[in-house]
């Protein structure tokens, strides 16, 4: 009996890994945020681009990777920006397309100057469907995509913050505390930001 439980076991935790590995290094942690509009993922190699962005018919692409900071969590350099700037020109010169490459260098917070470039790309219909990128794709680009859902699609600011994992259990709770948690920057970021419709709005309260 425990033989095969220890078998089950080990099978499960094999799928798990063989899932995130996917997601991680062949997924590129692409996600739909909002149908056929808005999509989020980590940085995907310039060779990969191409099929990522054309059935998707990706228009706008928002790389959020911040060259002038290197460490753990913001890996990102210029060159990748450079790199992902030519893929995309040739992609746009081998199907006739109009990609538009826009690089806002973000910290894992938004300021007012990182947000205000992102609304202005954003409240510009022509612009979708759009892909928001960082470096790994479990920080900045969830955060975007949860002030996008905020601030275009009025979620609430709970349902927002708990999309931002996979599960609930992994944003906030007993078992784990992300960075989207209560108390982490990124979450409390979350949890207290108001919308531009609303008085008071976070934009307005931000430093540059």
């Amino acid at each position: 009996m425990k033989k095969r439980v220890g078998i089950a076991l080990f099978a499960l935790i094999a799928i798990l890994g063989s899932v995130l590995y996917w997601n991680a290094y062949v997924n590129f942690r692409f996600e739909e945020i909002s149908e056929d509009r808005v999509y989020k993922s980590a940085l995907i190699p310039p060779e990969k681009l191409e099929s990522f962005l054309i059935p998707n018919n990706i228009k706008t692409v928002i790389n959020l990777i911040e060259p002038g900071v290197q460490d753990a969590l913001n890996p990102g350099d210029l060159q990748h920006i450079l790199n992902e700037d030519e893929a995309i020109r040739q992609i746009n010169e081998k199907h006739g397309t109009a990609i538009h490459h826009i690089n806002i260098p973000s910290g894992q917070i938004p300021t007012r100057a990182t947000l205000s470039r992102f609304f202005e790309v954003m409240d510009n219909e022509d612009a979708y469907p759009v892909l928001i990128h960082c470096y790994h794709g479990t920080g900045r680009a969830v955060i975007y995509s949860a002030i996008y859902r905020l601030e275009y699609e009025g979620w609430e600011n709970e349902a927002a913050r708990m999309e931002t994992r996979a599960h609930p259990l992994l944003v906030d709770s007993a078992l784990y505390q992300s960075s989207f948690a209560e108390g982490e920057g990124k979450g409390d970021f979350l949890i207290e930001y108001v919308p531009r419709s609303q008085p008071d709005d976070t934009t307005g309260q931000l430093s540059e």
